[in-house]
């Protein structure tokens, strides 16, 4: 193709090129080694992935802490709680399938909505893993679902990805710091934070005001928590439902569970 393009008179040049490209092919993997993650999504087959890469040695481990019965990671939230919306059901490019629990937080600025990776049968298992590409590409198509909610009453809903920030470095077990997903205090979880922007004073779910910081001011993560008024959350988590309902998912996004 090269040389039918310039002419007899690049051959070199082609030669050239063809010699870095199979130089570069042979290196990629060298360089990809260490950051590549293998494994499995959340409900997929196989075990968890412990590790960021099956070569030697890891840059980034999930943790193997246990968390006593009472820890909020324990539990699995049921579909009557206030803070619940719906449990999504994600099937990824491989037919994988991934679950996905949409909840509004205890913040209220912004209407502040997870979108995170779970198991309703064992949440552990979500837990302090090093997240696959295929759970990166659920989550956020999860999450682009329940965007669609928000964009369709009339807000602008913005999206963080996050994972609990429970990671630490690690400088004992592996001789240089490893990166650990997972702290004894919270597991690492994989999730999307959708918080809102709009009229801070509208009411665009069940008349509950948005509360967000007025357009251009930045809402920053830690800074932006306010108590739900009495009631207030179960509304909206309610109308955000309802207006789910609405959305036209992405064919590979199914409702696994309805708030009741």
């Amino acid at each position: 193709g090269i040389n039918a393009e310039y002419g007899g008179g690049n051959q070199c040049l082609a030669m050239r090129a063809a010699c870095s490209l199979l130089s570069f092919t042979r290196t990629l993997p060298r360089i990809l080694g260490a950051g590549m993650v293998v494994g499995t999504g959340a409900l997929s087959q196989g075990p968890p992935c412990r590790c960021s890469s099956n070569s030697s040695p890891p840059f980034m481990v999930g943790a193997e802490h246990k968390y006593p019965h009472e820890h909020w990671s324990q539990s699995v939230l049921p579909c009557t709680h206030p803070s619940f919306v719906a449990v999504l059901q994600v099937t990824d490019s491989k037919g994988d399938k991934h679950q996905a629990l949409v909840l509004l937080k205890n913040s209220a600025p912004g209407y502040q909505t997870v979108v995170a990776l779970t198991d309703r049968h064992d949440p552990n298992k979500c837990f302090n893993q090093v997240p696959t590409q295929q759970q990166y590409e659920a989550i956020q198509l999860a999450a682009t679902q329940v965007a669609a909610a928000y964009l369709r009453v009339g807000c602008f809903p913005q999206m963080e990805l996050l994972g609990n920030n429970s990671h630490v470095l690690n400088h004992s077990s592996h001789g240089y710091p490893v990166l650990e997903l997972g702290s004894v205090d919270e597991p690492f979880c994989l999730h999307v934070h959708v918080i809102n922007r709009g009229d801070p004073e509208r009411g665009y779910l069940a008349g509950v005001p948005l509360r967000c910081a007025p357009p251009g001011e930045v809402m920053v993560p830690r800074k932006r928590h306010a108590d739900w008024k009495c009631g207030d959350k179960a509304r909206v988590a309610a109308a955000l439902f309802e207006s789910l309902l609405k959305v036209d998912m992405h064919p590979s996004v199914c409702i696994l569970e309805s708030k009741a």
